[in-house]
């Protein structure tokens, strides 16, 4: 019996040790390669975002990283080119793409960032849309992306990934894939 009480008190002390040096931070994942740090003074976890990375587990792009010039390459159903897009502004979670194709009339296009997710919502037209008003003059091509894409940071810099179609002024749709890296 003496035995079995000194091994309950063996057992109990590991556990109670054990316990005193628990990590804070088993378990905890960050997105976008952040790293789990642990807080001594508060026994709590947190993550240490990369640069451009934002949120208590680094899910969230920094808008204000996204502004600049980017050399974007468009895939379409014939060939694949290069030009120059310049993202001009950031307002909440939006972003202005301006000159998004040299090959059809669209000046810019309207992106909206989820995290590290974006989709195209259409034409910068002062809330004009060819569906609903196809005479519109100012619309000639209107585009939209077909699946969400993704913004991400390499090397320090923002890269975007995404898919998207662009209806003609005749109703074609025309499917494109692109990447636009920062200058």
């Amino acid at each position: 019996m003496k035995k079995i009480f000194m091994m309950l008190g063996i057992a109990s002390m590991i556990t109670l040790i054990s316990s005193c040096t628990t990590d804070p931070c088993e378990g905890k994942t960050c997105n976008s390669n952040g790293k789990p740090v642990s807080q001594t003074s508060s026994s709590s976890c947190i993550c240490e975002c990369n640069a451009g990375y934002t949120g208590d587990n680094c899910q969230n792009i920094i808008l204000s990283n996204l502004v600049g010039k980017y050399k974007c390459v468009e895939t379409g159903p014939t060939s694949t080119v290069e030009f120059e897009v310049e993202i001009t502004g950031v307002s909440s979670d939006i972003v202005f793409f301006k000159n998004f194709s040299d090959a059809w009339s669209v000046s810019s296009v309207l992106g909206k960032i989820n995290g590290t997710s974006i989709s195209i919502t259409g034409n910068d037209q002062r809330g004009q849309n060819p569906e609903t008003n196809p005479s519109s003059p100012v619309y000639n091509y209107f585009v939209k992306t077909t699946e969400n894409g993704l913004v991400k940071i390499v090397n320090g810099k923002p890269e975007i990934y995404m898919k998207y179609q662009v209806t003609t002024p005749n109703g074609s749709q025309i499917n494109y894939s692109a990447s636009f890296t920062k200058k």
